[in-house]
């Protein structure tokens, strides 16, 4: 007989019936620790990933059906986007805005004080540049509808900001109230 089985036979039985439960369970113990419990957390990731996948796919499926729609309505927003900076004038005339502001106060029959355009500010994607002109002026409520007016009728983009109409004077059958606000002057600025 073999040295091992000699000395298995010298162990007594309740010994030798532990050491068959307990190397199974030794085994089965280092199985799970090194092989099963690091299957599952690789198993694990592996769902996650594949969770992941399966939304980034449910996603780009809606974005595909929605496609078609998505492209005719950029046609529609350039084919806008270019109607309306052919709108705009060139930043060379631009630069007479405050120029056409101030005649069109004057015509109106405010008493102009003080015209100055400000800093140049560029839109997003650099489609536009808004050139903002402060107005300090005198008046009555007609002249400044009557300027609103012109300015409402001009071809190039003007819009108003910052009105403010302090308490005014009477003279004679006239009131006469001073104004300040900016005209936002806009031109075109090229676009990328």
């Amino acid at each position: 007989m073999s040295a091992i089985q000699d000395k298995l036979k010298k162990i007594p039985p309740k010994q030798q019936a532990l050491l068959l439960l307990v190397i199974p369970l030794v085994i089965a113990g280092l199985f799970v620790y090194l092989v099963y419990m690091p299957g599952e957390k690789v198993i694990s990731s592996l769902n996650a990933e594949i969770q992941k996948n399966q939304s980034e796919i449910s996603k780009s499926r809606l974005m595909e059906s929605k496609l078609p729609e998505l492209k005719a309505e950029n046609v529609t927003l350039q084919q806008e986007l270019k109607l309306a900076t052919d709108k705009l004038p060139s930043p060379s005339e631009g630069v007479g805005a405050p120029d056409t502001i101030k005649k069109a106060a004057i015509e109106s029959g405010l008493t102009v004080k003080s015209v100055q355009a400000g800093a140049n500010n560029t839109g997003p994607g650099g489609l536009y540049i808004e050139t903002p002109v402060n107005v300090q002026a005198e008046g009555g409520y007609h002249d400044l509808g009557k300027f609103m007016e012109q300015l409402d009728n001009m071809t190039r983009m003007l819009a108003v900001s910052e009105l403010d109409i302090s308490s005014g004077k009477v003279k004679g059958v006239k009131m006469d109230l001073p104004i300040k606000f900016t005209v936002l002057a806009y031109t075109s600025g090229g676009g990328k």
